[in-house]
């Protein structure tokens, strides 16, 4: 997935493995996913990699993200049980999308007291064919990556 900002700002998400490749059917540990990210903001840029997301937490990502490009009404918010990423839809038309990013997923430059920081963000304005496009991307990455054991 790739999200590029009118102000030269990217944020990629891909997701590169399980991250316990070996366990299929213990439940969560078989489904984290180490989750490769890069931002550009105008004056900076990062990349981490992490277990940030389980299996069907991107499954319904991904369902969200379609949602949003079909004009479909969702919940303002997507997170997660690990608070890495957060997704926040910021307007409907034009589709404006902001990535928040903790833990982990904050470059070493910006290190975190707690969790929900709301200080470290990126924001793009997204047509509904880039969106899909996006959502596509990360379905490709679920299929190779799939869902072993669910919830």
């Amino acid at each position: 997935m790739l999200l590029r900002g009118s102000d030269n700002t990217e944020f990629e998400m891909k997701v590169v493995g399980y991250q316990f490749p070996h366990l299929e059917n213990e439940r969560y540990d078989s489904d984290w996913l180490n989750v490769r990210i890069r931002v550009k903001l105008p004056e900076v840029s990062w990349v981490a990699t992490d277990p940030s997301l389980l299996t069907w937490e991107l499954e319904r990502l991904i369902e969200w993200l379609e949602s949003i490009a079909d004009g479909e009404r969702v919940n303002a918010e997507e997170s997660f049980t690990e608070p890495n990423l957060r997704f926040e839809l910021i307007e409907e038309e034009p589709k404006r999308l902001r990535v928040y990013f903790e833990l982990e997923s904050r470059p070493g430059w910006a290190a975190y007291d707690a969790a929900r920081m709301d200080d470290l963000w990126v924001e793009v304005e997204i047509d509904a064919e880039k969106l899909k496009e996006s959502a596509a991307s990360l379905r490709e990455d679920l299929k190779r990556f799939a869902i072993r054991v669910g919830h």
